[in-house]
């Protein structure tokens, strides 16, 4: 059995039990923490903060409702008009967004980051991190920033459903990647400009089609093409 835990309009907390509890949030600027049960917790229209437990959770959000948090202890994808997440624990877990601009921030294991559509900021924080990007190229609707990239830990991973021309699947040839402000020669790819940290993939290196951003990393980075794998 659970529990129906309702808020007010203020700032509430509402906090659940071990069974399957449903809260429901309002007005205000609400924390729902259904606990160990399998639970449904719905928001109003504040800044929300939801902790997911169980793998049954749900939450759910009105568009236009606020800014929102979840912080969780296991993988998690961010539901409709949930903005950010907050991985928790030191679990090796996964975050993935949805098609609003995400803010999704690791914790200390490691973590499969991929915020989906929108232009989205990503953060692994410590341990061995993976960046997937997925989702249909715009370079302006979705260009992901990448705030603590490693060269020594992390990776980035490309689809080949969207990036189509990047050859077998496995580590990026090292004649697909150049550094620089633009390719140079046919075979370029990914172009890393170590002056502005950003990062572009081309479907022809040097021919007619345009290079599409597609990340944001820091500057100066010693980054090469072993940084980068191809699903």
């Amino acid at each position: 059995m659970g529990s129906t835990i309702n808020a007010t309009k203020a700032n509430d907390t509402l906090v659940g039990t071990s069974g399957n509890d449903t809260l429901q949030g309002s007005y205000g600027h609400d924390t729902l923490d259904g606990r160990t049960g399998a639970d449904i917790m719905t928001g109003g229209t504040g800044n929300d903060i939801y902790y997911v437990e169980n793998a049954g959770d749900k939450v759910v959000e009105a568009i236009y409702a606020g800014e929102d948090t979840v912080h969780s202890w296991i993988s998690l994808t961010l539901a409709s008009h949930v903005e950010n997440v907050q991985l928790r624990g030191a679990a090796s877990i996964s975050a993935t967004g949805n098609a609003l601009a995400n803010k999704l921030h690791g914790n200390s294991g490691d973590n499969v980051l991929s915020g989906g559509a929108g232009n989205d900021t990503l953060r692994g924080d410590a341990g061995k991190d993976a960046f997937l990007f997925n989702a249909t190229l715009n370079g302006s609707n979705n260009v992901d920033i990448i705030t603590d990239f490693s060269v020594l830990d992390d990776t980035i991973r490309l689809a080949s459903t969207v990036f189509t021309q990047l050859g077998a699947m496995g580590g990026l040839s090292s004649t697909a990647f150049y550094k620089g402000a633009a390719a140079h020669i046919a075979s370029d790819r990914i172009i890393y400009d170590s002056a502005t940290g950003a990062l572009f993939y081309d479907s022809d290196g040097t021919g007619s089609a345009v290079a599409i951003k597609f990340a944001q990393l820091g500057t100066g980075l010693a980054i090469s093409n072993a940084d980068f794998v191809v699903i």
